[in-house]
């Protein structure tokens, strides 16, 4: 794209590029505000499933309004390009921060899984389901936030799938049983089971499931128990073990009933056992928060905050 200016806004810098277009640093003409500005590249305009999709995570962000979840800002057509305008985070995804931190103290695993547990509450209220929540969609954010982004493969329960019949989405290390055998009966607990992946892995810096091929990663999540998160994390409440084991279920109805729930169970397990924080936080934790972790740093202070009215 060669342009310098797109629908009203100055392109600042390239952040990415995909096979469906490219992520640019923008700022608002109007407004002056620096948003991140997503393309559809021309190519992609032209296949009509492409587009569809594009212009459906379009219509699914329109619904979502919280402090947890990426908000979306405009969108529309010039130089025939379909661009959308997304509120930008100058922060790490958590995979960024597990990378560099490997574990993270329990307490501030729950921390973070309350927020996003609180973004998909109001999602799942809204009749969306996500479909790939993942480390690398998961931002923490310099105010200390935690916001989930990437809807591409979400879900409008009151509009038509996003998804061929049959053709099963998702990122196998977190993808649900039933997203797997039953991609078109995805219901809200689908979110819930990927929580538990990350949940697991935050705890004990590793994958539940880890199958040399994707087939077999994909025949563990279906037919296979995880490991006992206990003896591969000691330190954590069995209060919290036993919810990551309840978000892991094979079967969606032996899951928390709801995202709010988990996200009130966690604050209660928090507060349950309320040592010093700092102590609780660890010296591994501590010492391997340099820079790139400052953003991430600070969520893991705040803890989830209340649920908006």
């Amino acid at each position: 794209m060669s342009q310098a200016t797109l629908g009203g806004y100055e392109l600042i810098k390239l952040l990415g590029e995909g096979s469906y277009g490219s992520v640019h640093k923008a700022q608002s003409l109007t407004t002056g505000e620096i948003v991140a500005l997503k393309v559809l590249r021309s190519q992609a305009a032209c296949n009509p499933s492409e587009q569809n999709r594009f212009v459906r995570e379009i219509t699914v962000l329109q619904k979502l309004n919280h402090p947890n979840i990426v908000r979306h800002i405009d969108c529309g057509i010039d130089h025939d390009q379909i661009y959308s305008v997304m509120e930008y985070i100058d922060a790490l995804t958590l995979k960024h921060s597990l990378a560099k931190l490997h574990v993270l103290s329990w307490r501030n695993a729950a921390r973070i899984a309350g927020q996003v547990a609180l973004g998909l509450a109001h999602a799942h209220d809204r009749g969306v389901i996500h479909r790939d929540l993942k480390p690398a969609n998961l931002f923490l954010s310099s105010g200390g936030m935690v916001k989930i982004g990437d809807f591409g493969l979400a879900r409008d329960t009151k509009l038509h799938a996003l998804t061929l019949h049959g053709q099963v989405l998702g990122t196998p290390r977190y993808i649900p049983p039933e997203q797997v055998t039953h991609p078109d009966q995805v219901t809200f607990a689908a979110d819930l089971y990927a929580l538990g992946v990350i949940l697991f892995e935050m705890l004990t810096g590793g994958l539940p499931f880890r199958g040399r091929s994707q087939g077999e990663l994909l025949r563990q999540h279906v037919s296979n128990a995880p490991p006992n998160l206990l003896e591969l994390a000691p330190a954590t409440p069995p209060a919290l073990a036993l919810l990551v084991d309840r978000l892991l279920a094979k079967s969606p109805a032996d899951r928390p009933a709801s995202a709010l729930l988990v996200s009130e169970e966690l604050r209660a397990i928090i507060k349950s056992d309320a040592p010093d924080a700092k102590a609780t936080m660890g010296l591994a934790d501590l010492a391997a928060l340099d820079v790139l972790e400052q953003s991430a740093s600070l969520v893991l202070k705040k803890g989830p905050p209340d649920a908006p009215a």
